[in-house]
Formats: structure tokens, C-alpha cells, sequence
């Protein structure tokens, strides 16, 4: 059977309620109930959300849960793209046989844990460039929680010195956002052309003036990604100097709390085994 090295990530997602004007952090083992309750209930037709104009998820209904572990896998296909298919041996082209509301089904493997002490749900994630994010997750057990006035917000597990390291700097010259391309559409740019040519990522350069630093406003602004509270940043890369007048590079993704794991594949299909991956990603997690 063949081998794949896997990315896994770790988050936090917690949940609030705001009832008369007050923040309400809500118990993650309720949430999680309440979750499975409904997502059980409802239609499988009516379990998909849509993640853009042509793309959805779903979480696969053989899941499994023991009261604090959550595991299992959110499946997301693009749809409305029907490229013609070409044999990479012969180069010979022929017709996509699939219709334009059906996509590949990509896999996203999750174990999830509530954390009781922190009132948070623990969330290890692998990483895939055609998989869903942790923002998606938490908008959809929000989707099954019919109920407007809970809101939520994640967290990325980082490395404990990525804010000593920007604190440690001198001067911040540059700092630079990595936002979703959707902002181009949002209210204030209004930017309606966005299509999938584009990467997903758009960057926003802020720049301190001649013998400026902004190191203050790049602390904010990374406090802000890693706390969850600024969700349309996906990540932040600083430029700037050290006591030695050194330039330095940080960013948060390499501030991310990552590991890895080595995964069997189906020999046919190259589709990772869930079985295994999900037994690895338990351990992790178990060990954490």
C-alpha cells in the first residue's frame, strides 16, 4: 500500500452566546450535543452548506463520537467545471463524463475534543490545499445549532515564542495580510470580478513611514489572528529588524503549531485510508 505524509494543524473553536447585551461563553460539550442532535435529524439532502457559488461540504455521517472525542471527515466538491480529461501517457483528450452539478469528492479528516477546563473544542485538522478550513467548520456546527445569537470563533494553536519574537524586534518596517479574495467583493472595495483564476489569498501591504516603526500595530494586528478575533486574515508575514539592525522575516503560519503524518493511501484510488489516518490524528491529540 503506498505512503503519503500528511499536514496536520491545531486549532480551538469556542462558542458565545450574546443574550442582553452580555457575552455568554457557552459549555462545548452542550454545543457538540446539541450539534450532532440536529445534524442527525435533518434530511442528508439538507446537510450540505455552501462554502461559495460552486463549491459545498458536508460532514459524512459515519462519524464518530464517545462523548469527548469527535471524529470523522467533512467532504467538499467544486462543482459547474468540466474540463476535458487528458492520459498523461498518450496525451489524448476526450470529454468529462461528469455533469457540471457534480465535483470530486475531497476529503477533510478532523478529531475534535472538548475541552471541559477551557470551555473550547480542540481541533486537529489535516491540511489540504483542496480541503476546508477551521472557519468553515465552526460556521457549520453553527449552521445545525438553529441559533442566531450564538456566535464563534477559532483560534490557531501556534508555537509559544512567535509573539516574544515580534515583542524582541526593534523597528517593523513592513507587515503584510493575507485576506481572502471574497474582501474584493465586500461593501468597501466592491470589486465585483472574482473568479477562480484567482489565488485565494489576497495581500495587503502596510508600510511604516521613513525611520517609522509600526511594530505596535503588527503586535495588534497578530494578537488578533492567532486570538481569532480577526477571522477575514489568514495570515500575517512581518518584515523588520532586530537590536543588531538585522533584518528579520516572521509569519504567523510559521508560528502555526504543525505536525505530521505518515498515512497509507488506497493503491487505486490515492485516497487516504480514514481508518489509519483518523487513529493517528486520535493519539495526537490523546497526547496533546
Amino acid at each position: 500500500m503506498s505512503i503519503s505524509k500528511r499536514k496536520i494543524r491545531f486549532y480551538t473553536i469556542d462558542f458565545t452566546l450574546y443574550q442582553n447585551s452580555q457575552e455568554i461563553m457557552q459549555n462545548p460539550n452542550n454545543i457538540m450535543q446539541i450539534f450532532l442532535a440536529n445534524f442527525n435529524n435533518t434530511n442528508s439532502n439538507n446537510r450540505k452548506m455552501d462554502i461559495n457559488n460552486n463549491r459545498f461540504c458536508l460532514l459524512e455521517e459515519d462519524y464518530d463520537f464517545d462523548g469527548q472525542y469527535l471524529s470523522g471527515y467533512f467532504i467538499s466538491a467544486k462543482t459547474q467545471h468540466r474540463p476535458p480529461l487528458i492520459d498523461e501517457e498518450t496525451l489524448t483528450r476526450r470529454e468529462n463524463p461528469k455533469q457540471l452539478t457534480e465535483g470530486e469528492e475531497e476529503r477533510t479528516h478532523f478529531v475534535m475534543k472538548i475541552d471541559q477546563s477551557t470551555d473550547e473544542i480542540i481541533l486537529l485538522l489535516e491540511s489540504r490545499k483542496v480541503g476546508i478550513t477551521p472557519l468553515v467548520i465552526a460556521k457549520y456546527i453553527k449552521k445545525f445549532l438553529n441559533n442566531s445569537n450564538i456566535e464563534y470563533r477559532y483560534s490557531i494553536i501556534t508555537r509559544d515564542n512567535f509573539i516574544d519574537e515580534l515583542e524582541n524586534l526593534d523597528q517593523v518596517k513592513v507587515c503584510e495580510l493575507f485576506v481572502e479574495k471574497e474582501i474584493l467583493g465586500s461593501e468597501a472595495l466592491n470589486f465585483s470580478d472574482i473568479n477562480e483564476q484567482m489565488q485565494e489569498e489576497v495581500s495587503l501591504t502596510v508600510k511604516a513611514k521613513r525611520y517609522q516603526s509600526i511594530k505596535d500595530k503588527a503586535l495588534e494586528i497578530a494578537r488578533n489572528v492567532i486570538g481569532g478575533t480577526e477571522q477575514r486574515i489568514r495570515r500575517i508575514k512581518v518584515l523588520g529588524l532586530d537590536n543588531n539592525n538585522n533584518p528579520v522575516t516572521l509569519n504567523t503560519t510559521a508560528a502555526q503549531l504543525d505536525s505530521y503524518v505518515r498515512v497509507n493511501l488506497d493503491e487505486e484510488t490515492k485516497i487516504v485510508d480514514t481508518d489509519d489516518i483518523l487513529r493517528r490524528m486520535r493519539e495526537m491529540l490523546e497526547n496533546f
